[in-house]
């Protein structure tokens, strides 16, 4: 057995990461211009801002 592991580091995505990921996958799949969904996300994300998740 190999006891010599390396314990890898854990990187968090930036919300900018996560944007960018999620409108090129919808766009992929639905046919739609990234650049306008991304400007839909942005906008439902400043209507939305003042709510907060349950946790």
């Amino acid at each position: 057995m190999n006891s010599d592991k390396k314990q890898e580091t854990y990187i968090k995505p930036s919300r900018v990461e996560i944007l960018r990921s999620v409108t090129t996958s919808t766009a992929l799949e639905t046919g739609h211009s990234s650049e306008k969904l991304a400007s839909s996300f942005e906008e439902k994300r400043k209507q939305y801002a003042h709510l907060r998740l349950a946790t």
